[in-house]
């Protein structure tokens, strides 16, 4: 998501990670009413654009140690996503 500072982009980012509390309504992904689910279970991440990632590592390893291998997926599949990155 990309937009100009101010237009609320961490805080639909933040709603949609269940890091912040909606004040009303819903958030459905492919029909599929998300809201009620704890963090844990909405399978969303995000990455901040500034300093955020580590910057002694390679975009692979930010990949692979903050959002992949948060979820415990196995290695050769982490590889296979970032490879289709490039």
């Amino acid at each position: 998501m990309l937009g100009p500072s101010g237009c609320e982009m961490s805080t639909l980012l933040r709603s949609l990670a269940a890091l912040n509390d909606l004040d009303g309504g819903t958030i459905s992904i492919n029909g599929k009413d998300i809201t009620k689910f704890a963090t844990g279970k909405r399978e969303i991440g995000m990455f901040f654009k500034q300093y955020s990632l580590f910057p002694n590592m390679t975009v692979e390893e930010n990949i692979l140690r903050l959002g992949l291998k948060c979820k415990n997926k196995i290695k050769a599949i982490i590889k296979e996503k970032v490879a289709q990155i490039d």
